[in-house]
């Protein structure tokens, strides 16, 4: 099962700049955006199963930056710190505003997308600067693959 989540920006860091100090919020944000939106999904996951299971520490470490610094690089170079502002705004409103099912899920990702990268994109960056493996890694670990497989086989889903 793949996870990802909605991503978008772009950093160029560079030391003793005004720019790296735009960079290093945006970055910030991401992480935190990211952190927070991560662990809705999956506790939305948790909830829809109707299991109590173990969710993993999406926490950001140093790899979690490389990879979102990664993220917001290619997203600016496709579109510019413009691009990086919209989905940092918008997928900061989804984290904010919360969802109450994977239908309400769907339609933010398709706005979001709609006003930034096609879908497919956007996973596509992910995948390539290893978000998405790092992301897998924590959920295999943390044991929620596991929990999840075994409440739908108990569930007969």
């Amino acid at each position: 099962m793949k996870f990802s989540i909605p991503t978008a920006g772009v950093i160029i860091a560079m030391i003793m700049s005004p720019v790296s100090a735009q960079a290093d919020t945006r970055l910030e944000q991401f992480e935190a955006i990211s952190e927070a939106l991560g662990t809705m999904i999956l506790q939305s996951i948790s909830d829809q199963m109707r299991a109590d299971l173990p969710l993993p520490d999406l926490s950001w470490d140093d790899d979690f930056r490389l990879a979102g610094a990664c993220i917001l690089d290619q997203w600016q170079n496709i579109g510019g710190p413009e691009l990086v502002d919209v989905m940092l705004l918008e997928t900061a409103a989804v984290a904010k505003a919360g969802f109450t099912s994977r239908t309400d899920l769907m339609h933010a990702q398709r706005r979001i997308a709609e006003l930034t990268l096609p879908a497919k994109m956007q996973y596509q960056i992910s995948e390539d600067c290893g978000m998405n493996a790092l992301t897998e890694q924590r959920v295999r670990e943390s044991g929620f693959q596991d929990a999840i497989t075994a409440a739908a086989r108990a569930q007969d889903i």
